[in-house]
């Protein structure tokens, strides 16, 4: 639900047939562990994955904004799209518990709204184009993995 969970899209340049969405999906899974995702979980045409928030990581790190993500391979008309989910509560509701202790101790409704704009409405934007370019970085490279349909370190072997 949004604002807590955000979704985007993208549509591979070549379609991939149901044989390389595993071969895809173990590539999506080595590129977020780079990023220090947590719990990865790949099933037939998705993936799954957690950042926990006890785990350090600098607050530059994509993952540190997130609870968890999901990816999704899915095929429309002839069309090879990627769907990425993010969720964002731990993020919202620790901003709002901030501003209500700001609030509680300064009697200062503006100050708290203050906080509420920008400890978690830029923490927000910035998670979320940070997380589209991710995306779109990620499309980049899984196009230039599949022109030939072959993928060096993933190919299944039969």
């Amino acid at each position: 639900m949004f604002p807590f969970s955000i979704s985007y899209s993208v549509q591979l340049t070549r379609n991939i047939t149901l044989d390389e969405y595993e071969s895809v999906l173990k590539y999506v899974k080595e590129f977020i562990e780079k990023k220090t995702a947590d719990d990865i979980i790949i099933w037939e045409n998705g993936l799954e994955f957690k950042s926990r928030l006890l785990k350090w990581r600098s607050r530059n790190n994509i993952m540190s904004a997130i609870d968890k993500g999901e990816f999704y391979i899915l095929s429309k008309e002839g069309k090879t799209f990627i769907s990425y989910k993010i969720y964002m509560y731990f993020l919202l509701l620790s901003a709002l518990v901030f501003a209500g202790l700001v609030e509680a101790l300064t009697k200062n409704i503006a100050l708290s709204v203050f906080v509420i704009i920008f400890m978690g409405g830029l923490n927000w934007l910035i998670a979320v184009i940070r997380h589209r370019y991710m995306l779109n970085d990620l499309k980049k490279r899984i196009d230039l993995l599949i022109p030939s349909g072959i993928y060096p370190f993933y190919a299944n072997k039969k």
